[in-house]
């Protein structure tokens, strides 16, 4: 059993060598093309080139077939060099990349990426207010349906608020004469005002049945109405 765990362990360490060498080998052949472009924009990547040449040949030193033939002191020296060479990689980069955002090719890429970014900002900032907006609208929507439905409780079974029938019937000539027609719920533009509109018939002063309507604010708490009056046209503008 021990055997067979060392085995593996020794697999593994092998595995895992490797797959540090095949990191380094792509971040020296990804900076090399990097050092190319800069050379090519007019900018000295010297510097940067013995970076990845460093990092390249410590890489060798990383290889499974001769790093396991090292001691440890070796072999934590090989580990310690590498990290200096891929600091010294990141450095160069750094440098030789701000030389060449000063040059023409590089400052107009940067003013690109620039106005991207502010770009991809603005899209951010407008699509947070847009949600925004949308939820403000879902709870106003939540709000007046809620409204819609307390008023309709306010409505018995015959169609009558019955606060509304009694405050009309109080300032009727004969109340005994009044007849509901109908009565239409409202709610009033953005705000979720309730308000109602009752058409009735009755008998005025002279003794004849006419047909009326008036209108009213109503509290869906406690279906009390208040502001009765006679019904115009532009009493309640939706």
């Amino acid at each position: 059993m021990n055997t067979i765990a060392r085995r593996v362990l020794r697999i593994s360490g092998h595995v895992a060598q490797w797959g540090v060498v095949a990191f380094l080998a792509i971040a020296c052949l990804g900076s090399a093309l990097g050092a190319s472009e800069f050379k090519a924009a007019g900018v000295d990547p010297s510097t940067y080139f013995l970076a990845i040449a460093g990092m390249a040949v410590v890489s060798v030193g990383l290889l499974p077939p001769l790093f396991f033939r090292l001691p440890l002191w070796g072999r934590v020296g090989a580990y310690a060099l590498g990290l200096v060479a891929f600091v010294a990689v990141v450095w160069t980069s750094s440098t030789a990349s701000e030389a060449y955002e000063r040059t023409p090719k590089g400052a107009a890429e940067a003013a690109t990426l620039k106005a991207e970014e502010a770009a991809q900002t603005e899209r951010a900032r407008q699509e947070a207010s847009q949600k925004a907006n949308r939820a403000v609208l879902a709870e106003a929507e939540r709000d007046l349906a809620d409204t819609r439905s307390r008023v309709q409780r306010c409505i018995n079974w015959r169609g009558q608020i019955p606060a509304l029938v009694r405050t009309v019937k109080e300032g009727m000539h004969n109340p005994r004469s009044f007849e509901h027609v109908r009565t239409e719920m409202r709610i009033v533009g953005s705000s979720g005002v309730p308000a109602v509109i009752m058409q009735y018939r009755g008998e005025n002063a002279f003794g004849a049945i006419r047909t009326q309507a008036v209108s009213a604010f109503i509290a869906p708490s406690d279906c009390s109405v208040s502001a009765v009056k006679e019904y115009e046209a532009n009493d309640i503008a939706d």
